[in-house]
């Protein structure tokens, strides 16, 4: 969860462009434009943003089965003031 923001914020950086925090400050790239060091943090930054997009869909249907297959109250205690 931590390197898919980590890889777009080196990917930013390697088109040699600033990074915008929320309109309030602006950091200036620290390294020149590199095209193709950005492509190849391009693959990284996609590669886990999809493993990311998998992992959660994962969690999802495995906390569903717990709760329509086995039949536990997995789902029930996560919400709140029900446990």
């Amino acid at each position: 969860m931590v390197a898919v923001p980590v890889a777009g914020i080196v990917l930013q950086f390697a088109r040699g462009n600033s990074l915008d925090l929320f309109g309030v400050v602006e950091i200036a790239s620290p390294w020149v434009k590199d095209r193709a060091f950005a492509r190849q943090v391009g693959e990284v930054h996609e590669v886990l943003a999809h493993a990311l997009i998998g992992l959660a869909g994962f969690h999802a249907a495995a906390a569903l089965v717990h709760h329509g297959v086995f039949g536990d109250r997995t789902l029930t205690r996560m919400l709140p003031g029900r446990g």
